[in-house]
């Protein structure tokens, strides 16, 4: 990955571009794919950019179908999962 500015991180959200470090956003939607739709990319270049990531989700079926959405849309997901680069919990532990 080539970044203009060391300063700036990619976000993979469409129409975002790249961000400054600690950047924060809220989302609002309406449906579980809407969420999946903005948190897949996302996660997606974090792996892409060797980031660790951490996907908290409220119950054990979100995260499954986290899981599931990543498996469908990142080439070796379950690489990155082996590898300890990213990582599923509920918010409850």
């Amino acid at each position: 990955m080539t970044r203009l500015d060391a300063s700036l991180w990619r976000l993979g959200i469409e129409g975002l571009g790249e961000v400054p470090w600690g950047t924060h956003f809220c989302l609002f939607y309406t449906t579980e794919e809407d969420l999946l739709d903005l948190l897949v990319p996302y996660f997606k270049t974090g792996l892409e950019d060797h980031e660790f990531c951490l996907w908290v989700a409220e119950t054990p079926k979100e995260v499954e179908h986290a899981r599931q959405a990543m498996r469908e849309s990142v080439p070796n997901f379950e690489q990155y999962v082996t590898e300890g680069q990213i990582e599923f919990v509920t918010y409850a532990g």
